[in-house]
C-alpha cells in the first residue's frame, strides 16, 4: 500500500486569484498617494515660511528682487507644487488601483511615476519614502506572479493591453 503524496502547489495563482505581490503593490501605491497628500499638507500649513523665504533670498544673495515679482514667483511656485502634488498622489491611486483590476499597462505608469519621482527624493524624508514606496511597487508589479496573473487577466477578459 503506498502513501498519498500531497499535491504540490501550483507555482502561478489561478487566473482569479490576485496574487500578493500585486496586493502589495498596490497597498504601496497607496502609501506613496498618502505620503504625496501629507507632503503637500505640511507644505500648505507652512505657506508664511515659504513667502517669507522667497522674499529673503535674494536680499541673502545680495540682489533686490522686487516685491510684486517675488509674490509672483512665490504663487507661481505654490501652483506648481500644489497641481503636481495633487497629480502625483492622484496617478499614484489610479494606477494601483488599475494594477489591482488587472490592467496591465498600470504597471508601467507605475514605472512612469516612481521614474518622476525621483526629482523629489532630496525634500525630505516622506518625499523619499514616496519614491521608494513606488519603486517597491514597480518592482513588485513586473515580479512573475504578477505578471502571469495580468496575462491570465487579459486572456480572461480579452483585453489586449
Amino acid at each position: 500500500m503506498t502513501v498519498p503524496t500531497p499535491a504540490s502547489e501550483p507555482s502561478t495563482p489561478s487566473p482569479g486569484a490576485r496574487p500578493r505581490t500585486v496586493d502589495a503593490a498596490f497597498w504601496l501605491c497607496v502609501a506613496a498617494a498618502v505620503l504625496a497628500a501629507l507632503t503637500l499638507l505640511a507644505t500648505l500649513n507652512n505657506l508664511d515660511a515659504l513667502r517669507r523665504r522667497v522674499f529673503e533670498q535674494p536680499d541673502a544673495q545680495g540682489q533686490t528682487l522686487p516685491p510684486e515679482i517675488a509674490e509672483g514667483v512665490f504663487v507661481t511656485g505654490l501652483v506648481i507644487g500644489v497641481t503636481s502634488g495633487v497629480l502625483f498622489a492622484v496617478g499614484y491611486l489610479v494606477c494601483g488601483l488599475l494594477l489591482r483590476r488587472g490592467i496591465g499597462w498600470s504597471r508601467w505608469g507605475i514605472a512612469v511615476l516612481a521614474l518622476l519621482s525621483i526629482s523629489s527624493i532630496f525634500n525630505g524624508l516622506a518625499s523619499f519614502l514616496q519614491f521608494a514606496c513606488m519603486v517597491a511597487a514597480t518592482a513588485l508589479a513586473f515580479l512573475e506572479p504578477s505578471s502571469e496573473w495580468l496575462r491570465s487577466a487579459r486572456r480572461r477578459t480579452g483585453r489586449s493591453g
